[in-house]
């Protein structure tokens, strides 16, 4: 399981070289959270998802896809 404040708590000890692909991998991260949220500027393909998908694909994607909150 990915546990951001886990990660957060490494960077911030500085116990690690910002390597090329620590690096990639950090970005390749917040543009994978960006799409799952649809935050800007990953909502432009939301509209056209919608309209070119299937019903039960559009489904999904306006119910299971946005984040939610963790258990109590």
């Amino acid at each position: 399981m990915l546990d951001v404040r886990e990660i957060a708590g490494y960077v911030t000890s500085g116990k690690f070289a910002l390597t090329p692909m620590f690096i990639m991998g950090l970005a390749l991260l917040i543009v994978g959270f960006g799409f799952k949220t649809a935050s800007v500027p990953f909502h432009m393909w939301t509209p056209d998802v919608y309209q070119g998908a299937p019903t039960s694909i559009t489904a999904y994607m306006a119910t299971g896809i946005k984040p939610r909150s963790a258990p109590s």
